[in-house]
């Protein structure tokens, strides 16, 4: 669930997870993942199915780029974010972001 690219400052969120994961009532959960930027702990709420919640916990210095995939059932890219640039069926938060936060509570839909 976790996935960092290589060759870049970079990290997925939910990049594998399948489509069912994101229905209505449905959660995922994951504490203390580990990166090489350190340990990331989210969740994401399928609040009904064209919104989502998800909270983010990154530790103090995070310095990647977080890119958070969501995968719709009906296939159609995402709309907006509270937090981020939504690109296609993912949101993306620039790690400038989080030099002065690391608790992430987020509206997509």
């Amino acid at each position: 669930l976790c996935y960092e690219e290589s060759d870049k400052d970079v990290c997925h969120l939910q990049k594998a997870a399948p489509s069912h994961w994101f229905a209505t009532g449905e959660a995922i959960s994951v504490a203390k993942c580990p990166t090489r930027f350190g340990a990331i702990t989210w969740s994401t709420h399928a609040v009904s199915a064209r919104q989502w919640k998800v909270i983010i916990d990154v530790p103090a210095g995070f310095s990647a780029d977080l890119i958070v995939h969501i995968h719709p059932l009906d296939g159609k890219p995402l709309v907006s974010t509270s937090i981020g640039t939504v690109t296609g069926a993912s949101f993306v938060i620039g790690k400038e972001t989080f030099g002065s936060e690391s608790h992430f509570e987020i509206t997509v839909s």
